[in-house]
């Protein structure tokens, strides 16, 4: 399982952690968690690109989509 150092304090697998803490984990990492090994770095990686091809609910585009579709 990853590595990862808690940077602010969290709840993470049902448990709250404390920053500075290293835990292992092996959901999505947050920005609130750095990766601590190799295998850490390489599920933040695929998450990233996961979430980058997502449209954030604040993007305009997301805005403009929804108010469209309220006038169909």
């Amino acid at each position: 399982m990853a590595k990862y150092k808690v940077l602010t304090r969290s709840y993470i697998g049902g448990k709250i952690r404390e920053a500075g803490e290293v835990i292992e984990y092996g959901g999505n990492p947050g920005s609130n968690l750095e990766p601590m090994d190799a295998a850490a770095e390489k599920k933040r990686a695929e998450y990233q690109k996961l979430v980058g091809q997502r449209i954030s609910a604040s993007d305009p585009r997301f805005i403009a989509t929804m108010i469209e579709k309220q006038g169909q």
